[in-house]
């Protein structure tokens, strides 16, 4: 993988806590089905396949079906923009802007989440936080 140097991101990008998941289905010709999600943000996400990716993926464009904790169910595409083994990276496409806010106030959710988890375990069971 290349270094694309500090920041190259547009979007905070999470991963999926257990009590907050993500479930992903990927409707597509390839027949990927089901995939474990590495991470996700607004513009995107990693997915997880149980077997390597066959190198004619990159650049396709895949139909997924995301669920999300809290958030609802929605259809989006995602065009395949990076190959790894069996780890994938979609960028969505298009996505409705309802589903886009959706989106976005997980990753926010997940992150205060995280960060919360964080301070408990820096600050130890005596700081009452």
């Amino acid at each position: 993988m290349r270094n694309l140097g500090r920041n190259w991101r547009r979007t905070q990008r999470v991963i999926p806590l257990p009590e907050r998941p993500v479930a992903v289905v990927v409707e597509s010709p390839a027949g990927l089905g089901v995939a474990s999600v590495g991470d996700i943000s607004e513009g995107g996400m990693e997915l997880v396949l149980a077997e390597p990716c066959e190198p004619g993926l990159l650049g396709q464009v895949l139909r997924l079906r995301l669920t999300l904790a809290d958030h609802g169910e929605f259809a989006v595409a995602g065009q395949v923009r990076h190959l790894d083994g069996e780890r994938l990276g979609v960028a969505f496409q298009g996505m409705a802007e309802p589903y886009r806010e959706a989106l976005r106030a997980y990753v926010e959710q997940a992150a205060a989440s995280l960060w919360q988890r964080l301070r408990r375990m820096i600050a130890g069971p005596r700081a009452g936080i």
